[in-house]
Protein backbone atom coordinates (compact mmCIF):
# COMPACT_ATOMS: atom_id res chain seq x y z
CA UNK A 1 0.00 0.00 0.00
CA UNK A 2 1.72 3.31 -0.81
CA UNK A 3 1.68 5.91 1.58
CA UNK A 4 -0.07 9.62 0.81
CA UNK A 5 2.00 12.56 0.45
CA UNK A 6 0.60 16.59 1.29
CA UNK A 7 1.24 18.63 -1.14
CA UNK A 8 1.22 22.61 -1.36
CA UNK A 9 0.27 23.61 -4.86
CA UNK A 10 -0.26 27.35 -6.23
CA UNK A 11 -2.88 26.92 -9.04
CA UNK A 12 -2.87 29.77 -11.25
CA UNK A 13 -5.53 30.39 -14.01
CA UNK A 14 -4.45 30.42 -17.43
CA UNK A 15 -7.33 33.31 -18.65
CA UNK A 16 -4.85 35.94 -19.04
CA UNK A 17 -7.75 38.14 -18.50
CA UNK A 18 -7.98 37.27 -14.55
CA UNK A 19 -4.72 35.66 -13.34
CA UNK A 20 -6.26 34.88 -9.75
CA UNK A 21 -4.36 32.63 -7.63
CA UNK A 22 -5.21 29.78 -5.61
CA UNK A 23 -3.23 27.65 -2.59
CA UNK A 24 -4.38 24.74 -1.73
CA UNK A 25 -3.32 21.15 0.63
CA UNK A 26 -3.51 18.31 -1.06
CA UNK A 27 -3.33 14.29 -0.54
CA UNK A 28 -1.84 12.75 -3.57
CA UNK A 29 -0.37 9.22 -3.82
CA UNK A 30 1.96 10.59 -6.78
CA UNK A 31 3.73 13.94 -7.46
CA UNK A 32 1.31 16.40 -9.23
CA UNK A 33 2.84 17.08 -12.74
CA UNK A 34 3.62 20.81 -12.82
CA UNK A 35 2.27 23.58 -15.55
CA UNK A 36 -0.81 21.11 -16.10
CA UNK A 37 -4.16 21.26 -15.78
CA UNK A 38 -5.48 20.53 -12.28
CA UNK A 39 -7.90 18.00 -12.78
CA UNK A 40 -10.88 19.26 -14.52
CA UNK A 41 -11.17 22.84 -12.27
CA UNK A 42 -12.58 25.87 -13.37
CA UNK A 43 -11.58 29.07 -11.85
CA UNK A 44 -14.35 30.22 -9.19
CA UNK A 45 -12.90 34.14 -10.02
CA UNK A 46 -13.58 34.09 -13.64
CA UNK A 47 -15.64 31.26 -14.22
CA UNK A 48 -14.20 30.01 -17.52
CA UNK A 49 -10.03 29.56 -16.77
CA UNK A 50 -8.50 26.52 -15.84
CA UNK A 51 -6.08 26.21 -13.12
CA UNK A 52 -2.79 25.13 -13.44
CA UNK A 53 0.10 23.80 -10.90
CA UNK A 54 2.19 26.91 -11.21
CA UNK A 55 4.63 25.83 -8.26
CA UNK A 56 4.16 22.85 -5.53
CA UNK A 57 5.72 22.18 -2.19
CA UNK A 58 6.08 18.59 -0.47
CA UNK A 59 4.44 19.27 3.04
CA UNK A 60 5.05 15.42 4.94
Amino acid sequence: MSRKMIYQLRLECDNPDCNHSYNLKVPVNEEPPQYQPFKDWKCKNCGIGELIVTDMKKIE
